[in-house]
């Protein structure tokens, strides 16, 4: 029999020879933390065999109070230990796994920039007087990239320089460590132009990594980095609010807006599921009427 705490333990070690990003081993290591305290010392269990539905959300109802997304980690980290502890043949069944809900987030969607604001965004990052060039035009070029294909933050700060063409104009995009496939993303014209510029200065210095954005010292620039950055020129730009998720939000509402079939959304965000596309896609309601006075039904008729 394995016992709880040697359940954790053991899915830690085995995420650290998956060669599981730090962040997200600090994530899970957290969380676990705080679930086997609650299973141990609150119901009283010892061994996973004895855990069931109602022990979890005994656990999750408590962080609920706290922040609903806090609560709504918890739940993932939850989900993927048990789905490793099915693997590894540690339980029996995992069926009363089904009776842990999902938790509703009333967070607010990210920003959805509109036409006019994407130009007072992009001065607003490359025209800093004082910045050295290299910051500058790469937070430029990220910004561009993003705006064009709807890239994840990560997955941007995770691009090698092999993984860009531009001559093609796309980008291979590599999410192994979350389980998703490889897939293929294109930019246009304008974009590749900055980005050979980036480039440029990239290669003139000395760089200790072959990921494709780097730091001042020619290290790998870090996503707390890239979200500091984009929400200062936000700021800047007078559009508060705005975070580097927003670039993709924003992204994925253009492309959709400019008449994407839905499924080639998807395919372009990498979802899994087309319900997560669906949330991206929203319209603002002067969208809405625009569209409905181009198609009023009546409007159209000569009567």
């Amino acid at each position: 029999m394995m016992t709880i705490t040697e359940a954790c333990n053991l899915f830690l070690r085995n995420r650290r020879t998956a060669n599981c990003r730090s962040t997200t081993l600090e994530k899970y290591g957290q969380a676990l933390a705080r679930i086997e305290h609650h299973l141990c010392d609150q119901e009283g269990l010892n061994e996973v065999t004895e855990m069931k539905s109602i022990h979890f959300n005994n656990y999750l109802a408590t962080r609920v109070t706290e922040k609903s997304a806090a609560a709504r980690n918890d739940r993932a980290v939850i989900m993927v230990w048990l789905a490793w502890l099915r693997e590894e043949d540690a339980v029996a069944s995992l069926n009363w796994s089904r009776r842990i809900p999902s938790i509703r987030t009333d967070e607010p969607e990210p920003m959805c920039l509109c036409w006019e604001d994407i130009p007072k965004l992009l001065d607003a990052i490359l025209n800093q007087p004082g910045r050295e060039n290299l910051p500058k035009y790469r937070d430029y070029a990220i910004a561009r990239l993003m705006l064009d294909t709807g890239l994840r933050e990560g997955e941007v700060v995770r691009l090698k320089t092999d993984d860009i063409s531009l001559s093609r104009q796309h980008v291979r995009v590599s999410n192994e460590a979350k389980g998703r496939r490889a897939r293929t993303v294109w930019f246009g014209r304008k974009t590749a132009q900055v980005v050979n510029y980036y480039l440029d200065l990239r290669n003139s210095m000395k760089c200790s990594t072959t990921c494709l954005f780097v730091n001042r010292s020619g290290g790998p620039l870090v996503e707390h980095s890239l979200y500091r950055n984009i929400s200062a020129a936000g700021k800047r730009a007078g559009l508060n609010g705005l975070t580097v998720h927003s670039l993709r939000h924003t992204a994925a509402t253009l492309m959709h807006l400019r008449g994407m079939p839905l499924e080639s959304l998807r395919k372009i965000l990498g979802h899994a599921d087309v319900r997560l596309t669906i949330r991206y896609t929203h319209l603002a309601s002067e969208d809405v009427e625009r569209d409905y006075r181009a198609a009023s039904p009546l409007d159209t008729l000569d009567i």
